[in-house]
């Protein structure tokens, strides 16, 4: 089960849920001008799985003022029409994985016991690559219950297939099969494929608010961006382009009482509850991947780092008991900088723009901005580079023929430090992270004559960048 970025309540899968199933299509932002309507997005949401899954996608068509242009009417139907088939999708997998519906196969699997029984393909793919991912994980990863502790994990589940026929059997008696720590990863998966498949380009998916998928890029930004925790200027920001995050924490509270936090996810190697204040988050190319791994971490805690290698593009942050945040890549903590910065000296509008993280090279540039807020002279090429001794700040000033390094020599208070005495200015270079929006670039070193030097660069993040907090 998995907890909120906001909080630790947890999600079950296919619980009987006594509000009804809902779908509403909200259009934000509406305004009327030049005889149309434009609108910033589509969002619905229906109850499924026993949580919310909510899907927005931006209608930046609907500005699109040509003669030729979609009427924002067909624009709307094409989203609620592509929304619709994504939650008859998800709706179909949890019919597939409910273990609170007696009658789904994941059920009757249970009570057949040890004895083979035939099941659907799509339930046996998912047997299959749960018992993958539990290999994948140091045998921490496990979707089966079993009242014989001598029965270790996935020992227990057996397959076999012939041709178009696909068979399952628990090899114990009492054996059953929880899918609360990456069934909604599937679904979530499969969502977005039938999105796909209806040619939306870009979505925002929230389920539950512990899984979250961001296809393509946001309307006015290159990521979704999600902070975790949710609050706080510490927060890690991920940024979701055609990827996943999933959160995990190992104690969850009760929706009646906040403050009741309890544990709920075990630990296959000992049989016990995890009883660590861990909290996971874990983004990779799938859901599922994302939601295996976060809930593999919240009982390894960051010694299961090395399990990341196994899937796409997986990267981790995990919140230990101390507070402090333990990150799986050394360009992790710098991601809040990712997005426009912009400040104004005069009648002049400077900008620094990030990228987010790749193959170990975090890419920027800073320089001018034109009267309508676009790049209109480059000043530098900046990077941040994982050298594999450290993190080095790297500087291409347009009038240097070779890049400049500084090595990070310091970081604490949300200010991070990089220092070469051997150049001549600056010598120092340290960013401060005031707030979730805002920040200061301080450069320090000998002027001319030899005496100290200090320039202060205060930014604050570009409007199409803002955090967005979920």
């Amino acid at each position: 089960m998995k907890s909120k970025l906001r909080t630790t309540r947890s999600t079950t899968i296919g619980s009987r849920a006594t509000r009804s199933t809902w779908l509403t299509a909200v259009v934000a932002a509406l305004t009327l001008g030049a005889g149309s309507a434009h609108a910033d997005a589509y969002e619905a949401t229906r109850w499924v799985m026993g949580t919310y899954l909510r899907i927005e996608i931006p209608l930046t068509a609907a500005f699109d003022s040509s003669p030729n242009a979609p009427k924002l009417e067909d624009i709307l139907g094409q989203a609620g029409a592509a929304t619709s088939l994504a939650f008859d999708e998800v709706q179909r997998w949890e019919a597939l994985l409910s273990n609170y519906d007696s009658k789904s196969p994941l059920s009757r699997l249970g009570d057949a016991a040890p004895e083979w029984m035939t099941v659907p393909k799509d339930l046996y793919t998912y047997l299959e690559q749960s018992r993958d991912a539990f290999g994948l994980t140091g045998e921490t990863f496990d979707i089966t219950i079993a009242s014989d502790p001598t029965v270790r994990g996935m020992d227990g589940l057996e397959l076999r297939s012939s041709g178009p026929t696909h068979e399952a059997r628990l090899t114990r008696a009492g054996m059953r099969l929880d899918p609360g720590g990456n069934g909604k990863g599937w679904a979530l998966d499969a969502a977005v494929r039938v999105l796909r498949n209806a040619g939306v380009e870009s979505a925002y998916l929230d389920f539950g608010g512990s899984s979250f998928y961001g296809l393509g890029k946001a309307a006015k930004a290159d990521s979704w961006q999600v902070r975790f925790p949710a609050s706080g200027d510490d927060a890690y920001v991920f940024q979701l382009a055609d990827a996943a995050l999933s959160s995990s924490a190992a104690l969850r509270a009760d929706e009646d009482a906040p403050d009741d936090r309890t544990a709920h996810i075990v630990d296959p190697a000992t049989g016990q509850l995890v009883e660590t204040d861990r909290e996971v988050a874990v983004m990779a190319s799938s859901a599922t991947d994302a939601e295996v791994l976060s809930t593999a971490l919240v009982v390894a805690g960051s010694n299961g780092f090395a399990w990341l290698s196994h899937f796409h593009a997986a990267q981790a942050v995990v919140r230990e008991p101390s507070g402090d945040l333990v990150f799986s890549s050394p360009l992790a903590p710098f991601s809040w900088l990712v997005g426009t910065w912009e400040r104004t000296v005069g009648d002049t509008h400077f900008y620094e723009r990030w990228h987010s993280a790749a193959n170990g090279v975090m890419h920027g540039e800073g320089g001018v901005l034109d009267e309508n807020g676009n790049p209109a002279q480059a000043l530098e090429q900046i990077a941040l580079l994982d050298m594999g001794d450290g993190v080095h700040y790297v500087a291409y000033p347009v009038q240097n023929d070779v890049p400049v390094a500084f090595p990070l020599v310091d970081f604490a208070d949300n200010r991070w430090t990089f220092e070469n005495v051997a150049h001549d200015f600056p010598q120092r270079i340290a960013y401060v992270k005031d707030g979730a929006d805002r920040m200061r670039v301080i450069v320090t070193g000998p002027d001319d004559d030899g005496q100290k030097k200090v320039l202060f660069f205060p930014f604050k993040r570009g409007a199409s960048t803002q955090n967005k907090s979920n």
